[in-house]
């Protein structure tokens, strides 16, 4: 836990001032590569596909659910068996996504999302359609006594603290790469692990974050599938990163037995303080 609070902490402030700076000179490309796969603005089509506002209310809450298994996945890796190679390699993956997806490739090429694309480019109108359309959903939710969109509320805050330089947990703008959908897809290597039901599970639930991301504006869909390949191609990064750790701790007897013997003090610890509660 106290890695992720540390690696949260560095994140936050590099995402709020260091990426501040890199500006968002991407976003026109990011559009028109969109356009250009898909034949139009990926937007238009989810929109069609999911027309009713309680359609866009379902995603909106999917989409930001995602919170749960980020915090729930480092928690359980955590008080995990000790020495499990599930664990590490996810502890390991979690970190590189925020690392290179989340810090060296969001600084290469910065983007805002569609949602931004009026404030930080010279374009206004090229994704007014969008916002006006979930304005007027969020409008209709609300007045039928839902809750409305909670992207509309977050989008909002994320700006005003960008425009006022505050630094706060959470905050910062930036779409390329899309770390909600790269978690997302990390959640899914994870519970292909575990069993295939719960693997299928969470991959419908990436592809609904992806979706999501698109049909609420926070992303283009190019930064979904950039982050797809760049997660897979990190998840078997760490995957052959630990089977080589593992094959060095066998070559050495001696580290081998420490750390054993270590992982045994651990366990010994650990149920010794279960009886003593």
């Amino acid at each position: 836990m106290l890695t992720f609070i540390v690696l949260m902490t560095a994140f936050t402030f590099f995402k709020q001032s260091a990426l501040r700076g890199a500006g968002f000179g991407y976003g026109p490309w990011f559009a028109d590569a969109d356009r250009t796969l898909f034949g139009t603005d990926p937007w238009r089509i989810t929109h069609i596909l999911f027309a009713s506002p309680w359609s866009t209310q379902a995603l909106d809450l999917a989409y930001h659910a995602w919170f749960a298994p980020m915090t729930l996945g480092v928690a359980f890796c955590a008080f995990a068996k000790p020495g499990s190679i599930l664990s590490w390699r996810y502890l390991l993956s979690y970190c590189l996504l925020w690392i290179v997806l989340g810090s060296l490739m969001a600084y290469a090429f910065p983007a805002a999302g569609p949602v931004y694309f009026a404030e930080f480019q010279h374009q206004a109108g090229r994704f007014a359609e969008l916002s006006q359309l979930l304005a007027s959903e969020d409008a209709t939710l609300r007045m039928h006594g839902a809750s409305g969109l909670s992207a509309l509320t977050y989008q909002q805050h994320l700006l005003v603290n960008f425009k006022h330089g505050t630094i706060v947990m959470g905050g910062g703008i930036s779409a390329m790469p899309s770390l909600h959908n790269a978690l997302a897809v990390l959640f899914a290597c994870v519970a292909w692990h575990l069993s295939r039901s719960l693997g299928r599970i969470m991959t419908g639930y990436a592809a609904i974050v992806w979706i999501g991301s698109i049909h609420l504006g926070w992303h283009y869909a190019l930064d979904g599938v950039v982050a797809f390949v760049a997660t897979i191609a990190l998840w078997s990064l760490s995957g052959l990163m630990i089977q080589s750790a593992r094959g060095r701790l066998y070559a050495k007897p001696w580290l081998s037995r420490s750390v054993a013997t270590a992982m045994l003090a651990g366990t010994l610890w650990r149920r010794r303080r279960e009886r003593s509660r």
